[in-house]
């Protein structure tokens, strides 16, 4: 079917963000392990073979720094899943959070846009450091001001929602 996209090449990382998630809220088991461990293999192949797509002359070594990205951030979720890494919720790492689904989103379209079309006018590490944070801000600027104000209305639409059909069932 025309524009139906499973995004294989993806699929592995929320896989493993599942897995993290529900080993972080029950506790490892051989089953989380026998998931992750394929998604890791996975994501690593892609990584290794995906930078080529993004990037330039690549060589083995950049192959190996993509893959070698890919294990620190599993390792990462491993040692956040299991509390042994831990942050505190504080409004600027809520603030992060908050920014990941926005950012996900645009970054990968819009920052491969911005990149195209500025190429060649601006040097490429100044090209990329200036997406970065043309990214980061659009993200923020989506999750203070339409994420949040639209969750915010819908909240309480729905608990009012709430109210108004327990007050029918209570009547």
């Amino acid at each position: 079917m025309p524009g139906l996209s499973l995004l294989p090449e993806y699929s592995s990382y929320f896989i493993a963000g599942i897995m993290f998630y529900l080993a972080c809220r029950d506790g490892y088991s051989r089953f989380h392990v026998a998931i992750l461990i394929p998604a890791l293999a996975v994501s690593s192949w892609y990584a290794h073979e995906a930078i080529s797509t993004f990037a330039r002359n690549v060589t083995e070594l950049d192959r190996m720094i993509a893959v070698g990205i890919v294990w620190g951030l599993y390792f990462l979720f491993y040692l956040v899943s299991t509390r042994r890494f831990t942050m505190r919720s504080t409004t600027f790492v809520l603030g992060l959070g908050g920014m990941t689904y926005p950012l996900y989103l645009l970054h990968n379209r819009a920052g491969k846009e911005l990149y195209d079309f500025f190429a060649g006018a601006i040097p490429s590490l100044a090209l990329v450091f200036l997406i970065v944070m043309v990214m980061l801000l659009s993200s923020w600027l989506i999750h203070m001001y339409l994420e949040r104000g639209i969750a915010n209305r819908l909240k309480f639409y729905l608990f009012s929602l709430l109210q108004r059909v327990a007050a029918l069932r209570g009547s």
